[in-house]
């Protein structure tokens, strides 16, 4: 479990994936995020069995210490061991904590555990061009706009772009 104040991480499981499918449905919500919607709780549950074991990535939950109550999920993809980096994603998916700086505790948290235990140089995250406060925080955690996928992704009735930011944990020339 990673944890820092009154946040922590833990894996996700199957209890999980009730909640999770409520977020990914919520309009509000998945407008800002890349997957599309909806999704049926059948499909989240297929998800999670395909997803467990898979050495490529690694998902938590995001969950407040006091109640242990789950808000949000946040995870790395594509993870590389090869070239030593991963892609990044977030959501608080409980409307209740937005605006109050646990996605930004949430990512400094995967980013300690990225370069800690996973040994990773690089992280690096897609973003909807709308999503501006998420482009924001990852600006305020020194995540830099390498660039971006133009009409990449068809969203809302129209094709948006993709903002790739990334951070590295060194030296560009290592």
């Amino acid at each position: 479990m990673l944890k820092y104040n009154n946040i922590y991480l833990r894996p996700i499981e199957k209890e999980d994936i009730p909640k999770r499918t409520k977020w990914l449905n919520d309009e509000e919500i998945s407008s800002m995020l890349i997957i599309q919607y909806p999704v049926s709780l059948i499909s989240g549950y297929y998800w999670l069995d395909r997803i467990q074991g898979d050495e490529s990535r690694t998902d938590f939950v995001i969950c407040i210490s006091d109640n242990n109550e789950a808000i949000g999920v946040i995870g790395l993809t594509n993870i590389s061991k090869f070239n030593k980096n991963a892609e990044m994603y977030i959501y608080i998916g409980d409307k209740d904590y937005w605006g109050q700086g646990y996605g930004k505790i949430a990512v400094n948290l995967l980013l300690q555990y990225a370069k800690s235990v996973l040994g990773l140089r690089k992280i690096y995250v897609y973003t909807l061009d709308i999503n501006v406060k998420a482009r924001s925080l990852y600006s305020k955690l020194g995540f830099i706009t390498e660039g971006k996928l133009v009409k990449h992704i068809y969203k809302n009735g129209e094709y948006r772009d993709l903002i790739i930011q990334s951070t590295f944990f060194s030296g560009f020339n290592e």
